[in-house]
This record gives structure tokens, sequence and C-alpha cells, in this order.
């Protein structure tokens, strides 16, 4: 006894459209053993292993309605070409296995197809632009139509709608179509196919590359080619009414050009029809973690309270821009991307281990250190298609790529300043067009805060560049300080930057002055004093001339002359001068231990005049004695070890300049404590490469 070899016209999502094959038995039920296997049973026959081979079969399950209830049939998949070649071929149906036959869906598509193929040889076709306007949207599709009026005057029509045999609407989806519907928009569907499949192969070589070069941009060449490679359905959707405009005078066109337009009747069965088993495409773009602060006035303080969420940035076929929407529900409506949403939720759950419940219902808690951290990372995050979002009300501004700008405008209190005179600082900070104050500067950089408030916004700033200024400062020993002395401001000078992002120094008129002055040669007719022993040669006087210049504009200075050309002399030369200018106030020497017989003995060589005092052992003056013994001498002589060991009485005087000898010992100002002096000469050793202030 033979099994029933049957065919339904299927349409499903995505414009899929194909014939569904599958076994019965004579009394009309359904054969699952041999069904399972169906593509096997076929290709034992030569002829039909060679059709499958090359065609896109695949087993499919539908359900199928009957009187007695619906059930679910296994089968296969074919698509309409291919089942258009094994119908008119009529060697197919004879050389089926043995225990099958062909059943009566088998001669009602074979009739159909030889009368296709018939107005395709006569060339009774037409191009289409098929448009359906739902919802205030314009969908369009590049569609063959078949030329029926052969068919209707040759009362085909109307025979076929009166014999489709039941196994043709058994297909649950097909048997809710109105028949002459159904069997208008098959035939357009399968002359369809069949038009495309021919043309493909005379226009593969010029339209293959069309998409990647966007060679169809205009509506012409988009139309063309979605009438050769695309598969019917809609290719394009707007609800811009300029748009909708141009597709109606777009569709006049194609009118006129093809001569006639296709029966009324017969596009508005084909696009009912279609439009019936359309469905929405959701392509998933992106994964967020939708951010809501729980304090809006302050949302970034430390230890702050959020919420996230996941949504889902996806495209519509139906919309011409990308919207989010809930995690959950873009897994039920497009569940071919499961496993790419799935991915993307394990990065996150990856990342940072609060964030395993996102995948929940509902929003879980952060912290703004969460949150920070999420932003901190959102470029690596973004390169995994997962974004990070505030909310609609919350505007946050992106500011880390803009120019960081501080400048430091340095003001003269007084006419006659030297470097130890009191100058005004007025820091202006600027991160592209937006300034801060010095006190949000150092707030922003001691906690770390990379967002501030901007009337209605929230500026991210980039905090990197804010930290990288902040540490020059720092190491230059500066402070954002509203005034400080005018040798603070040379230091801070150390902090310029030469990119765009760093501090700049804008010196007064009067300072700027002034800092020429320092830079012009002293005066070379200072003369020696007469209490020196002992005559300066040439270049001796100049460093002599040049010591005293620098101490009269408050500047420190450091001798680096080789060894042997008389460093000390000069230096001599030099107290003797400040005797002068500053009775009553001794100068300090600090040496090594090892060389303090020596100052001792070139003072008492080269100025006899001048009153010394070694300061030194364990009999050494302390207390008011070492203070009464200071306001009797000129010249205080001293160990590095003894500076930091009685710095509380040194601090108590002031010196009237500080010399230091091998002034490499102070490399590192902050390991030693200095006592309190005006501005200050030093003799270095040869190479001595650090101003001794």
């Amino acid at each position: 006894m033979s099994l029933q070899l049957n065919l339904a016209f299927v349409a499903a999502a995505d414009d899929e459209t194909g014939f569904f094959l599958w076994l019965s038995r004579p009394d009309g039920s359904f054969d699952q053993q041999n069904n399972k296997n169906l593509k096997l049973q076929l290709s034992v026959i030569p002829i039909w292993r060679r059709l499958l081979s090359g065609s896109e079969v695949r087993p499919a399950s539908l359900t199928m309605e009957k009187a007695s209830g619906d059930f679910d049939a296994e089968g296969l998949i074919v698509p309409m070409a291919t089942a258009f070649d094994f119908l008119v071929d009529h060697a197919f149906a004879r050389h089926l296995p043995p225990w099958m036959a062909p059943g009566p869906t088998w001669h009602f598509f074979a009739d159909i197809a030889d009368a296709i193929a018939l107005l395709l040889e006569n060339d009774r076709y037409r191009p289409h632009l098929l448009t359906v306007d739902k919802g205030g949207i314009v969908y369009l599709a590049a569609h063959w139509v078949l030329d029926k009026a052969p068919l209707e005057r040759a009362g085909l029509l109307s025979e076929w709608l009166h014999r489709i045999p039941e196994e043709a609407l058994m297909p649950k989806a097909i048997a809710q179509q109105p028949l002459h519907r159904w069997l208008s928009a098959f035939l357009d569907g399968w002359g369809d196919s069949l038009i495309r499949r021919t043309l493909q192969r005379a226009y593969a070589s010029h339209l293959k590359d069309w998409p990647e070069f966007e060679y169809h941009g205009s509506a012409a060449s988009a139309w063309f080619y979605h009438l050769v490679y695309g598969g019917g359905g809609f290719y394009m959707s707007s609800a811009e009414p300029e748009t909708k405009a141009l597709m109606h005078g777009f569709k006049e066109r194609i009118r006129r050009f093809v001569g006639a337009a296709p029966d009324q009747a017969d596009v508005a069965a084909l696009a009912a029809f279609k439009f019936s088993y359309f469905t929405e495409r959701l392509a998933p773009q992106s994964v967020a973690v939708r951010l809501a602060p729980v304090h809006r006035d302050d949302p970034f303080r430390a230890g702050g309270a959020w919420e996230a969420e996941l949504a889902v940035e996806v495209m519509r076929s139906d919309g011409d821009a990308p919207e989010w929407l809930p995690l959950a529900d873009v897994a039920e409506r497009a569940p071919a991307w499961i496993d790419w949403l799935d991915a993307r939720v394990q990065d996150l759950m990856r990342f940072n281990g609060r964030l395993h419940f996102l995948d929940a219902d509902g929003p879980i808690a952060l912290t703004t250190e969460d949150v920070i951290d999420l932003v901190n990372h959102r470029d690596g995050l973004r390169e995994r298609d997962i974004a990070i979002l505030f909310p609609d009300w919350m505007k946050v501004r992106d500011r880390r790529r803009s120019p960081v700008a501080m400048r430091l405008s340095v003001r003269a209190d007084g006419r006659a300043f030297s470097f130890d005179s009191m100058v005004s600082f007025n820091w202006r900070l600027s991160v592209g067009d937006l300034a801060l104050t010095a006190e949000q500067f150092e707030t922003l950089v001691r906690e770390q805060r990379r967002f501030i408030q901007n009337g209605d916004e929230w500026v991210e700033l980039p905090l990197e560049k804010l930290n990288a200024i902040y540490a020059r400062l720092k190491e230059a020993g500066g402070s954002l300080k509203a005034s400080g002395r005018l040798s603070e401001a040379m230091r801070l000078s150390l902090a310029q930057g030469d990119g765009e992002d760093g501090l700049s120094i804008e010196m007064s008129e009067e300072v700027e002055r002034f800092l020429e002055s320092v830079m012009k040669r002293p005066d070379r007719n200072l003369p020696v004093p007469p209490g020196l022993n002992g005559a300066l040669r040439p270049y001796q006087k100049r460093g002599y001339t040049w010591l005293v210049a620098m101490r009269e504009k408050g500047a420190g200075a450091c001798l680096a002359d080789d060894m042997g050309l008389g460093k000390t002399v000069q230096t001599i030369a030099y107290l003797l001068n400040g005797k002068e200018a500053h009775p009553g106030e001794p100068a300090l020497i600090v040496c090594p231990t090892s060389v303090l017989g020596n100052w001792e003995r070139e003072l008492r060589a080269f100025s006899p005049s001048l009153k010394v005092y070694v300061h030194h052992g364990a009999e050494r003056a302390v207390g008011e004695v070492f203070l009464k013994k200071l306001r009797e001498v000129d010249v205080v002589v001293t160990s590095y070890a003894l500076v930091v060991k009685d710095a509380d009485w040194l601090n108590a005087v002031p010196f009237s300049s500080l010399i230091l000898d091998e002034a490499q010992a102070i490399k590192n100002p902050a390991a030693k404590k200095k006592p309190r002096t005006s501005p200050v000469s030093c003799p270095a050793p040869p190479g001595a490469d650090r101003d001794a202030d």
C-alpha cells in the first residue's frame, strides 16, 4: 500500500515562502516515522538525489489543521523554484520510491506550474513596487507580478479555486486566509521566485557588489537590486512624509516605464497576504546598563546609591531609528539573538560581580564607586557592544577629551620688591569652556571626583589630566593659595607644560620689569670691600658683583666655578659687602665637618675684620648663650649635622645670608631643616646643579 506524497504552499516570518512536503497514509493519517527521514527516502532515487542535494531543502515541523483536531507534522520545506522543477518535469512523479505515489496536491500544483511556465515563456509578468501603509509607516517591497488575464479568460483561476485539495490548506496559518487572496498571492509568489532565479544568474557578475559599494543608494537602483536579489519581502520602511511622497512618485514612474499597471485586485491581495505574515524583525545593536541615581541632588557623592537595569538597543524592521527595549522583551521577541545577548551579559558579570543579577527582573543596587568604575571602563565595554546610559533627565556631558588649562596671574602688591616680596596669585582653571575655581580643582583631585555639576548638567572631567597638573604643582612645591613670595611663583614656573594641557604663568608688568632687571649684567664697577685682605682677579670680581646683585634682587645663587678658581675668596668679599648692607645680622656658613677649620682659617686670613664663631663641638654655645653670642659676631660657621640638631636655636636668628659649601648635601630639601634666612648666596663644588635656597 503506497504512501501519499503531499504538498502545501506555506509562508512564514521573514518573507520565507516554499512548499511543505509530507507523507500520509491512504486514510489521510499522518505517517510520523517515514516523515522523519523523508529526504533520505527520496534520495535513494538518482533523479531526486541530484535535485535535493543541489537545493536548500531542510526538515521542518508545521501545525496542521483537520476536522479531528490539530497535529504537528514533520516533513521538508522545499524552495519554490525547486518545487517548480520537479512538478513541471513529470519524470519526478514517475520515479518516486515504490512505496510512494503523488497525492491530489501534487497534480493540483503541477497543473498550476505548467500554467505559470506558459506565462513566463510569453513574458506575461511585470515588475512592481509594492507599497503598504500601516500605522503611519510605508513599507516597500520589490516584486514581480504575473499577468493573470490569460488564466482568467481560460477559466483556470475559477477552476483552481473550486478544486483545491483539502491537504493543500492543511497548514494552520494558510487555513486562515481567504481562498482568492491565497491563490493570487501564491501565483505571484511562485512566479516572483522563478523570475529572480533567472535574473540572478544573468546579473550575478553585475550586482553582487552593489550593497558593499552602496551602488543601490538611489530609489531606482535599490528597487532594481531587490527585484533581482531580494526575497520579495519589505526592504525599506519609513514614517517620513518626504520619503512617502518620493516613493509614491517613484511608483508612478515605474508604472509609466512598464507601460501598464498590474491588476489592482492582484496587488491588493498580494500586499494583504504578505503583510499578514509580516513580523517585526528586531536587530540588537548593543546592550546597555541603564543607571539612575537614588539621590538626584548629588548623585556622584561617595557611597551614593544607584539603581541599574539592562536594556537593549534594537533596530526594528519597521523603523528608521534605534530604540531601547527591556532585555526580557527582546529575548522573547527575537529568540535568534539570545546567544548574542547572553554573551554581553556574561561580559558584564565578569567585569563586576555585583552585576550578576542584572539579567533578572527589576533593577539592582549599585554604589557611586560601581558607577564610576563602569564609566571609567566604558570605552572597553563599548568595543563589546555594551553601553552605559544615564537617565534622560540627567544631562551628562563628556569632557574627557577637552583641553585643560591652568593659568596663574602674578601681580605685585608693591612697587619696590625682590624675590622675597609678597605677590598675589590669581588661579584660573578651565576644561574646554568650563571654568573651575581653585577650590573646586583641589576638591576634585583630593576626592578623585570625575563629575562636577554645572547648571543643570553633570560634566565628566578629564580627571587624569587634572591629577597630572596637580602632581606637577606639588613637585614644584606649589599650592593654590591666594598670595605668596615671588620666589614661589618662579618655582611654580617649573610646573608649566609644553602641550595644550598644563599650567601657564602670566606676570604683571612690574614683575616682568623686575625679572628683566635680574637678567641684566651686574655693575662691574662695584668696589671690592676694603676689608678684603687680597685682590680679586677679573673673573673673581665678576662672580663677586654677580652675588651682590642677586642678593639685592632677593635671589639665591649658585657658584659652580672649577676647583681652585677662588670660590671661597669671592664668597668672603660678598660677606664683607653684606656686613655693610646688613649690619647686626650675621651670615651663616654650613659645610661638612671636615672643612670647618679650613673656613675658619680662610676667613681670618682674607677678612680679619670679620668676627667669626665656629659653632661646633660639645662645648658649643646653646640657648640664650648662643643667641647672645650671635649678636657679637659677623659670621657663624657650623656643620650640616648641627644645622639639623640645633635647628630650633638657628631658626630663631634672622641671618643675612646662608652659605652652603658642598651644596649637594641638601639635594633633597625636604630631608633637612633649614634656618630662616634672607636672600642667600652659596659657593658650590664643581658641577653643582642646584640653587641652595
